[in-house]
């Protein structure tokens, strides 16, 4: 017995699958929980998946994500088959589960805590942003532009390769890195205008002008509680079906 939780798009057509699967779940002698489960099975493409990773931050490293391809791209939900579920809950009962681990990204900012499969960005569209960057409290420089994304290597192939950002091979390397969004130069402001590489033994501090920022995690919009923000490759590990 387990407990589970289902996150699914909204296609119309996974409706009735969805159905047909938290019922079998149920009548299995399995429990429905949407706080804690120890499976989340996730019926969709990477948005859901990200969506279903932010619906359970608070155990993030406790849980473990199923996900099917169903819907539109799938980096993280191409390797199962919908046709396979019954197969991967007899895998789950017989504890024979084919598992992977990612890195996230930690982001620290006042009292919040916020995790990250791909990247964060910090941007203002409308008006141009200053950001102090500090490399393990050290001052780096001054930033001028629209904003900044930050992203792990899992995130380094999708948001961050289209802004010129440096591809990540190695998976799990503790690498992650900084690309500036569309930076203005000027006598006073020149920065470095190109992707930088960082390892786990760096934390990144971004100290801002204001708060009219918007702070994106992922696909999720957070509020931004305090001008310093702390951003590392964080000790948990998002767990997921291979």
């Amino acid at each position: 017995m387990f407990k589970f939780f289902i996150v699914k798009n909204d296609y119309k057509v996974t409706a009735k699958l969805i159905a047909e699967l938290e019922k079998q779940l149920l009548e299995q002698g399995n429990l429905l929980d949407d706080k804690n489960p120890d499976y989340v099975f996730v019926i969709g493409g990477d948005g859901t998946f990200l969506k279903a990773v932010h619906l359970f931050q608070n155990c993030l490293d406790q849980v473990k994500f199923i996900p099917f391809k169903s819907g539109g791209i799938g980096f993280y939900t191409n390797r199962n088959n919908i046709q396979d579920i019954q197969k991967i809950i007899a895998a789950i009962k017989n504890q024979q589960m084919q598992l992977s681990t990612y890195e996230v990204l930690e982001i620290s900012n006042k009292n919040q805590v916020h995790y990250c499969c791909n990247e964060v960005k910090i941007l203002n569209e409308k008006n141009l942003v200053y950001i102090k960057i500090f490399l393990n409290d050290e001052f780096f420089e001054t930033f001028h532009g629209t904003g900044l994304v930050i992203s792990t290597a899992n995130g380094s192939t999708g948001y961050m390769k289209s802004t010129g950002g440096a591809v990540i091979f190695p998976k799990n390397a503790k690498i992650y890195q900084l690309q500036e969004l569309v930076p203005v130069s000027t006598n006073k402001y020149r920065t470095l205008n190109a992707p930088l590489i960082l390892n786990n033994d760096v934390k990144l501090k971004l100290e801002l002008s204001s708060l009219t920022e918007t702070l994106l995690c992922d696909t999720q919009e957070r509020k931004i509680m305090g001008k310093e923000l702390t951003i590392k490759i964080s000790d948990k590990k998002l767990i997921s079906w291979v």
